[in-house]
């Protein structure tokens, strides 16, 4: 029994081509959609915004397109523009999240701080002579 499936199994490797999710009913494979062209098709009104209803119309699991949602809507007006879609830095509150821009902010702290630390160092000592 178990021999039978195993074998079907890998019929179905070597038959089925992989990635076959990916093409169209021609057998082309499907080019990837930039996430302008993404938010255009899903803003339904035109309006240059995704309500929350256009973002989880037509999604396979609704309560992960709300969490999703809600995560990107960074200033919580409810819809979201194409800077949040995309997770760009320019939407509110990107700064908060982990990556370059939070590295950099580190790493300017980390240095105004030896900075400082060094000038009350020196301050102290041209105040003991």
């Amino acid at each position: 029994m178990k021999s039978t499936a195993i074998l079907l199994a890998l019929g179905l490797a070597l038959v089925l081509p992989a990635g076959a999710g990916n093409r169209d009913p021609s057998g082309q494979a499907r080019p990837k959609r930039s996430p302008q062209q993404v938010f255009k098709k899903k803003d339904r009104d035109g309006d240059g915004f995704l309500s929350r209803a256009e973002f989880t119309a037509r999604t396979k699991d609704a309560a992960k397109a709300e969490a999703s949602f809600t995560r990107k809507d960074k200033n919580s007006d409810g819809k979201l523009s194409l800077a949040e879609f995309r997770g760009k830095r320019g939407a509110k509150g990107q700064a908060d999240k982990p990556g370059k821009g939070r590295k950099k902010a580190k790493a300017a702290n980390a240095k105004a701080a030896r900075k400082a630390k060094a000038a009350s160092k020196a301050k102290a000592r041209r105040r003991n002579r």
